[in-house]
């Protein structure tokens, strides 16, 4: 180490502390105390920029399944609290290795060290040996590891820690004493300041010599990362229209989802924005983005806005034609020819229909669960149970022959997002020689959606565009949507316990357990689109003809001003009088009451067939889908049981 310079960059400072003011150093090791607000992920990562923009050489320390201890402490179960421990420190993680990755790094993870991987390095074993018989056998140094402990547990259990409470969490300071002795060498450099936000008792009671044999090394060194005071501001949300992080007029889609699958972090931040913002897609055009619920409500409601995006002057997603380009389809029309279309199918998607169906959906469901049961455990909840359901459901109550279904296969793998490239573009013949050929088989005394339009174009009600169109749209919206959801609430209902252990005491409360996971989830973060047929003012906008707007519903069902504790997850809460997780207004969906009836078999089935099921990975160690696609689902959930 050499001698001091100025380190200091809006508002964040190094104030080394020992061997001395004066030392400067050209490695820095920083503690990542995880549940410490100073150390979330976002600050977390602001650290390592910070000390990476001052030629330092960054390695980040973080907690092993001991930092489970203090939570053990404070209540949680031993299982709870080791997943919590594991998350947080994954997320931390996470922040790290990207600010080391876009400062130049080609192998971040080899400078962020989990306590419980340094056991394989002989002298951080030596280290922590030494530092658990001191803690054993003298009073002085177990009274100064209670020391650096006692203040974070007084902050997470409220009250003064026990004696036993104490030494729970003894063993988080022990996994850490090595680094404070002698990181040098257990990270292979000749030089080291652990950098933490406060002077570490502990660190100083080692440096005056408490225990023989634990005095930091000659190249240890101790430094106080001072730090720029965080945004008054809600959490995770920047003050609008100010500051580095404030956010464009024009956005990028994808607008990528939170984590689990969650609503995307920029839905907050734009309802707290002063101004409107638009989107640009891959196509270049521009769409505006509406995430008030009220505007949300204003123009699905408004029949100047119109779901018509067929002509070829239009705003478009993607610069390949998708489903939003097909003439005559339900949802690309509207009234009066929206409305004649929708009398048509109407009765086969009325409640009473849902009812009946529940009957073989269970059936449906139990065949496909007791092979999966028979199968390789652990296994994947997507190939072995949502896709192969979504897909049988779909058949059955679109009436798709079973000699097409392998077609309908191919045109599911085909379907991607709305951004459709040449897979997706190859998708809209596929899905619309299949809807055609599904109008010509159907049995024309069924009462399935293909038979009903097959009849209608048959008797003049619709014209073969309008039911080809249309059924090649149901064939789209009724198996591509109802993939995720499976996936994506069951991830959620296994990681909220106490809900399913509730959904298990009370099956009765599956309704309503099915809509709140629509709420928390919907099965999207983005809507179809919408084009201004003449000057519309909404909210502070004017929204010009020919211009388009999307209004996400999951942004108007997560709005905090109309639902409380809007981003929490609970099956008790209170239904909402205008539930727009199905839509508003006349392009409301169809198969709302289906949909749910699917879910509620599916999801109960699921957990009474499997009452075990857990995962068989950490959440944060899930594959998800390309964000650009419209249905927002993990690629795999692997599962055991």
């Amino acid at each position: 180490m050499t001698a001091a310079r100025g380190r200091t960059r809006a508002g964040y400072g190094l104030r080394p502390v020992l061997p001395g003011p004066d030392t400067v150093p050209t490695t820095v090791l920083i503690g990542a105390s995880p549940f410490n607000k100073v150390y979330s992920p976002a600050r977390l990562r602001e650290h390592v920029t910070w000390s990476v923009s001052q030629g330092l050489r960054v390695h980040v320390l973080f907690a092993g399944v001991e930092a489970a201890y203090r939570l053990i402490d404070a209540g949680d179960s031993p299982r709870r609290a080791v997943r919590r421990a594991v998350r947080a420190t994954h997320e931390m993680r996470d922040a790290c290795r990207t600010a080391l990755a876009e400062a130049g790094d080609e192998d971040p993870d080899a400078y962020l060290h989990v306590w419980t991987k340094l056991e394989e390095h002989a002298r951080y074993r030596e280290l922590r040996d030494l530092a658990t018989a001191a803690y054993r056998d003298r009073p002085e140094f177990r009274t100064a590891v209670h020391d650096e402990l006692v203040g974070a547990l007084r902050t997470s259990l409220n009250r003064e820690p026990t004696l036993a409470e104490l030494e729970n969490s003894a063993p988080y300071i022990l996994a850490e004493v090595p680094l404070f002795v002698d990181a040098p060498a257990i990270l292979g450099t000749d030089s080291v300041m652990f950098l933490y936000h406060r002077e570490p008792p502990i660190f100083l009671a080692l440096h005056q010599g408490i225990v023989p044999g634990l005095a930091p090394s000659p190249g240890m060194g101790l430094g106080v990362l001072t730090l720029p005071a965080a945004p008054a501001t809600a959490a995770g949300t920047a003050p609008a229209g100010t500051g580095r992080d404030a956010l464009p007029d024009i956005l990028d889609w994808p607008v990528r989802p939170g984590p689990h699958g969650t609503a995307p972090p920029v839905f907050a931040r734009l309802r707290a924005s002063s101004r409107a913002h638009r989107l640009r897609m891959p196509s270049g055009d521009l769409f505006w983005i509406f995430v008030r619920r009220e505007d949300i409500v204003r123009v699905t409601t408004d029949r100047r806005f119109s779901r018509n995006l067929t002509g070829r002057d239009v705003p478009r997603f993607g610069p390949a034609e998708d489903f939003q380009s097909l003439p005559g389809a339900l949802f690309n029309t509207d009234a009066p020819r929206h409305t004649r279309i929708r009398r048509v199918l109407d009765p086969c998607f009325g409640p009473a229909q849902a009812e009946e169906a529940r009957g073989w959906l269970t059936a449906l469901a139990g065949d496909l669960l007791e092979r999966m049961a028979d199968g390789p455990n652990p296994a994947d909840l997507v190939a072995s149970y949502a896709v192969p359901l979504a897909l049988r459901a779909a058949c059955r109550a679109q009436g798709i022959p079973g000699e097409l279904q392998e077609r309908h296969l191919d045109g599911l793998r085909a379907r991607g997002g709305l951004t459709t490239g040449p897979a997706g573009t190859n998708a809209l013949p596929l899905t619309v020689g299949l809807a055609r050929d599904c109008l010509d088989a159907a049995d024309p005394a069924a009462s399935h959606p293909a038979a009903v339009l097959a009849r209608a174009r048959a008797d003049g009600t619709l014209t073969d565009e309008e039911a080809v169109g249309t059924m090649a749209h149901l064939i789209v919206t009724g198996t591509g949507p109802v993939v995720g959801p499976v996936p994506v609430m069951a991830l959620t209902l296994l990681r909220h316990p106490r809900e399913l252990d509730l959904l298990r005491r009370e099956p009765g409360r599956w309704p309503a357990a099915v809509d709140e996971l629509l709420r928390h989830h919907h099965n999207g973060p983005m809507s179809l689109p919408r084009l201004a047929t003449e000057n519309v003012q909404v909210g502070d906008v004017l929204v010009r003809a020919g211009e388009a707007v999307l209004t996400p519903y999951l942004a108007a069902l997560r709005e905090p001003d109309h639902c409380e504790r809007a981003a929490e997850f609970d099956i008790r809460r209170e239904p909402d009088a205008l539930n727009l997780t199905f839509g508003a207004g006349p392009h409301s969906c169809p198969g709302a009451s289906f949909a749910r009836v699917y879910l509620q078999v599916a999801l109960r089935g699921l957990f009474d067939r499997m009452p075990r099921l857990g995962l068989a990975c950490r959440p944060e160690d899930l594959p998800w889908n390309d964000p650009e696609d419209l249905f927002t689902r993990p690629r795999k959930l692997p599962v055991t049981w």
